[in-house]
């Protein structure tokens, strides 16, 4: 499952996220993330994250963008990696 979330800046996305992965955290489920978080968590780890490496876990990604995605370059071979 994905979940996407957006909205205006300051706006309670990161909030709703962490709130979202908490209650997975509590169901015994492993929590990755990008940025910090006031329960246990792994840090995000692009490389594995692309390639598919992390099991039974719920992965935070905040402020996308700055990992290279540009909406201009969406189709190009550059993100291959991405497609199935």
């Amino acid at each position: 499952m994905i979940i996407l979330i957006w909205g205006s800046q300051g706006s309670g996305k990161s909030l709703l996220m962490t709130r979202i992965a908490k209650s997975y955290y509590d169901r015994g489920f492993n929590v990755v993330s990008n940025f910090r978080l006031y329960f246990p968590f792994e840090v995000l780890d692009f490389e594995k994250f692309v390639n598919c490496a992390y099991e039974k876990s719920v992965i935070l990604v905040d402020e996308l963008h700055n990992y290279g995605f540009n909406s201009r370059q969406s189709m190009s071979r550059k993100y291959d990696l991405f497609i199935a």
